[in-house]
């Protein structure tokens, strides 16, 4: 059994036993907020999905090289750039970026650390913000579309 799939094993039994917990505990009403939970989960995974495919194919890289815990380079730089774009435009915490890019909340919080350093006019930064220029629209239409949808 590969390590992935241990690991969306063991995160599938924890999830089945605190759900079974809830249920006991509360009935129809922890049904209510678990069905809640779900759904915002299922909009937080819908945006990231949306900004990792986006930058993916923005910068020609293989989706599960960005989610890879031992990439360095191309990856890398993605992965600074979708944090920047879910921490800006989402409620995400830190921790839940975390999860969702396979990495520990450190990682997250040292990549936004670095993003916050990051000068428009330092030349060595400047790859960095014409990516994000030429990003940021298209993910701006994407929650603009979302939000018309919602409401």
């Amino acid at each position: 059994m590969s390590h992935k799939n241990k690991k969306v094993e063991q995160e599938l039994t924890f999830f089945l036993s605190n759900t079974l917990k809830i249920v006991r505990k509360n009935g129809l009403k922890g049904l209510y907020k678990i069905n809640t939970i779900i759904s915002q989960n299922q909009e937080d995974y819908l945006f990231v999905d949306f900004v990792i495919n986006t930058v993916c194919n923005h910068l020609s890289v293989d989706i599960e090289d960005c989610l890879d815990i031992y990439a360095r380079g191309v990856p890398v730089f993605a992965r600074k750039l979708i944090v920047a774009f879910c921490s800006e435009n989402s409620d995400l915490s830190p921790t839940d970026i975390s999860r969702w890019l396979n990495r520990s909340r450190i990682v997250i919080h040292n990549d936004k650390k670095e993003i916050s350093k990051l000068s428009r006019k330092n030349r060595f930064d400047k790859e960095f913000f014409e990516n994000y220029d030429q990003l940021n629209p298209i993910i701006k239409e994407y929650i603009n579309k979302k939000n018309n949808i919602e409401n």
